[in-house]
């Protein structure tokens, strides 16, 4: 091959390569983002249940069932 074809060759997978390599970084990010939201959800979620929990066992009567447990809970998703 001459060299124009090989440096045009070179440039064009070069390109190839930082397009690819920017889309993937894009998608990276957004799934941190993603995932920092699914975090702070999941601690509202828990400070919720464990306010219903302790409300629960407050006012509970003595006859009353256990509530069930928070990884029994996830496990059903």
């Amino acid at each position: 091959m001459s060299p124009i074809v090989t440096e045009g060759l070179l440039i064009a997978i070069l390109t190839l390569m930082g397009a690819v390599l920017t889309q993937l970084l894009i998608r990276v990010g957004n799934l941190e983002k993603k995932l920092e939201h699914e975090q702070s959800r999941l601690k509202i979620l828990w400070g919720a249940f464990r306010k219903l929990i302790d409300m629960y066992y407050r006012y509970r009567k003595p006859e009353a069932p256990d509530p069930p447990e928070l990884h029994e809970i996830f496990e059903d998703e």
